[in-house]
């Protein structure tokens, strides 16, 4: 038996350079897309970090108002970092020498894990807010 022009038309499926140009194109894509969705994760997380801090500064001058000084810590505030920032960011909240007027405090959140080397968030007792040292 021959090989015939009827039996060549049935044949189907794809030659191995069409899978590696395939292969290459997803490859291109990849590479393009995986650092921009890291970015963008990077970016939300430090949305949620900063929306914390400015929920902590809030918090601050409210107990101020009623104690007449700032709170040492994020308990006494009745407050709980959600998980979003306490696992990529180490909150810490720093008073300024409560008989040395006037007042004040600082709050730090120090980025850790896949967020490390985004910067550090602070947000001070004046509204000054800062990431790696710029305004935000």
């Amino acid at each position: 038996m021959g090989f015939t022009s009827k039996q060549a038309g049935l044949q189907r499926g794809f030659t191995l350079i069409e899978l590696m140009i395939v292969v290459a194109i997803v490859g291109v894509l990849a590479f393009i897309a995986i650092p921009a969705y890291s970015d963008f994760v990077k970016k939300g997380t430090r949305a949620a970090g900063k929306a914390y801090l400015m929920k902590i500064a809030q918090r601050q001058q409210l107990y101020f108002n009623d104690a007449r000084v700032f709170a040492p810590d994020e308990d006494t505030l009745n407050l709980e970092a959600p998980t979003r920032v306490s696992d990529f960011y180490n909150v810490s909240i720093t008073r300024l020498d409560p008989d040395t007027p006037p007042p004040g405090f600082t709050v730090i959140a120090t980025p850790i894990g896949r967020q490390a080397g985004d910067g550090v968030l602070v947000i001070d007792n004046t509204g000054t807010k800062t990431w790696g040292g710029k305004p935000w």
